[in-house]
């Protein structure tokens, strides 16, 4: 799976692409021997591109402790998935410098741990996009120079445009492994939590909407065996 993200340095960007299959995987509960959970076959059978990933409480990886994910790509050779509740301090016009707009778009993200110094974009548009990647609902992957610079000189805000630095990656397999182990919540992809006005809280509040789902079902279980 070939990516293109850009790398900054300076004024200037650079296009390169990252083979996701050969990106070092990224430890989590399962490659650590710690079992969140029984395996779930179900929780892979929902893994697709545009779901959203919620960490299992106390995954033990401070790469996706307290984490949300949006999956951007999945086939036999890794996934690809871009942390969407990890703000930082870096000001947008400290990373791409010299680019219109960038003020507007306000702080980066932190994407994930492969290629930190590579950027990508998520855009929410009710328009089609015909020159960025649909990934959910109306929510775009923005991975060229031409849609960056064209979106920030419009001077799109945070609740339509994120920049992220960096990405998640997990070689062929590893993410499905890691599901059924229940390392992650799977979820349909909304654009409300990608673009989640305090993202800092979105975490807890869908680790929540979990754990309240599993009890109903638990109790939709008990009351059926009766």
């Amino acid at each position: 799976m070939r990516v293109p993200v850009f790398v900054w340095s300076g004024a200037a960007a650079v296009c390169v692409f990252v083979l996701l299959a050969a990106a070092a995987p990224m430890r989590t509960a399962a490659d650590r021997g710690s079992r969140p959970g029984q395996p779930r076959p179900g929780m892979v059978r929902q893994l697709a591109p545009g779901k959203l990933l919620v960490a299992a409480r106390n995954l033990p990886d401070p790469n996706f402790s307290d984490a949300v994910v949006l999956l951007v790509d999945l086939n036999d050779r890794g996934a690809m998935g871009i942390i969407v509740n990890r703000p930082t301090q870096a000001k947008l016009t400290e990373i791409l410098p010299g680019l219109a707009g960038s003020t507007a778009a306000g702080t980066a993200y932190f994407g994930g741990p492969v290629q930190v110094s590579g950027v990508l974009a998520l855009l929410r548009s009710e328009l089609v996009r015909t020159d960025c990647r649909k990934v959910a609902a109306d929510v775009y992957l923005v991975n060229t120079r031409e849609v960056l610079d064209e979106v920030l000189r419009a001077g799109a805000g945070p609740d339509r445009f994120r920049v992220y630095a960096g990405y998640a990656g997990w070689e062929a397999g590893q993410l499905q492994r890691e599901a059924a182990l229940g390392a992650w919540h799977v979820f349909e992809g909304d654009p409300d939590v990608v673009f989640d006005p305090q993202p800092d809280s979105v975490w807890q509040r869908q680790i929540r909407r979990t754990e309240d789902l599993m009890a109903e079902h638990s109790a939709n279980v008990l009351l059926a065996s009766r």
